[in-house]
């Protein structure tokens, strides 16, 4: 015997589903506090998110900290999205301005520091040069950069921000953005240079 679906378990199924295909419907649901957008907007997006809080951070425990604030934050003013760009591009940026607005409290975002472009070596990084390394091992090279330099080689080789933009969140100049983002290459092919002859 065929067990009967009931009418409502019907409808939530849908409802689900129009949550997780339709963007602007998993919006307009969050922003009616329904729990159930909430947890579907949360849960598809928590990895992602928790992998760029970690570019900043510390550690985890620090990441998963600044998280769940920020969780707390994007459904307050979810409102705001106008879909202009990707909710996830939304989201990201939603969450490096509150990354850095932490680590500015934190005293540990760098004070502007002007250099001369002109002493910098600037090699860029190729494909092959990347390629014996697992992404987790590049990663782990980028998080050991010193402070200043990692906060600008992620905003811009990673998450996108241009020269201008980096230097309005992390309040330098443009040209020290410019100039940390080629003593970070350096440094980190430098890096990847010593971990070759540390595995031949």
């Amino acid at each position: 015997m065929i067990q009967a679906v009931s009418i409502s378990t019907l409808n939530n199924q849908q409802y689900i589903q129009e949550l997780e295909s339709d963007e602007n419907f998993l919006v307009q649901e969050c922003v009616r506090q329904s729990r159930l957008a909430q947890k579907i907007l949360y849960e598809h997006n928590y990895a992602k998110l928790l992998g760029t809080c970690l570019r900043y951070c510390e550690n985890q425990a620090e990441a998963e900290d600044i998280l769940h604030d920020c969780f707390i934050k994007i459904f307050k003013v979810i409102s705001k999205f106008n879909g202009t760009a990707r909710l996830s591009t939304w989201l990201t940026r939603l969450v490096i301005n509150e990354v850095l607005m932490y680590l500015r409290k934190k005293k540990r975002l760098p004070k502007q520091t002007e250099f001369d472009p002109t002493t910098v070596d600037l090699p860029e990084i190729s494909d092959e040069e990347l390629e014996p390394y697992t992404s987790n091992e590049v990663f782990d090279l980028i998080r050991k950069l010193p402070l200043g330099y990692k906060e600008v080689l992620c905003l811009f080789s990673i998450d996108g921000y241009s020269h201008k933009e980096i230097a309005k969140a992390l309040n330098i100049a443009e040209s020290s953005s410019r100039s940390q983002l080629s003593r970070a290459r350096k440094i980190l092919k430098d890096k990847l240079k010593i971990k070759e002859v540390n595995n031949a």
